[in-house]
């Protein structure tokens, strides 16, 4: 039986997370305007997230320990859920369920009483059905800006408590 972990991110991660992020090139098109990111940019993106006091997570399946995804998140009473990201070839497995429970119990554990996401839906491909299936409502729309592309996003939430 494979387990899924949640461990911090740190730059030693950086060549893998850019691995996950190459892995998505039709998310990366939709909401950055490019289909690839090289390694400085997801260092730039975790320090800059890091300033922001964001945390930065990676899921990790054991007993390999190979990354299979990541997470940016800012704690709080209602926690942002910036970023989840899978690697593409795991998508549509069930893993990203696992690691999204596996999150929201780190969140509650941490004071969370409602997590807020918001989700680009500029494309047919895009995460929103993944996320009601989560129990995530639509609450509104907001702009985005993420290196220099602004997009439109469905803002969502879900209480947990």
């Amino acid at each position: 039986m494979q387990t899924i972990v949640l461990r911090r991110a740190s730059l030693q991660d950086a060549a893998r997370i850019t691995e996950i992020y190459n892995s998505n090139p039709l998310f990366l098109q939709h909401h950055l305007g490019r289909c690839r990111v090289d390694e400085s940019f997801v260092r730039n993106e975790m320090e800059e997230m890091e300033r922001a006091r964001f945390s930065s997570f990676l899921f990790v399946d054991l007993p390999e320990g190979d990354i299979v995804g990541l997470a940016d998140v800012k704690a709080g009473a209602c926690a942002y859920l910036s970023l989840m990201m899978l690697d593409a070839r795991l998508q549509r497995t069930g893993k990203g369920v696992l690691c999204y429970a596996l999150l929201e119990q780190e969140l509650r554990r941490d004071g969370a009483h409602r997590v807020r996401i918001d989700v680009v839906c500029e494309y047919p491909e895009n995460a929103k059905g993944f996320w009601s299936k989560q129990g995530f409502s639509p609450a509104g729309t907001t702009r985005l800006l993420w290196g220099g592309k602004e997009s439109e996003a469905v803002v969502m939430h879900k209480q947990l408590d």
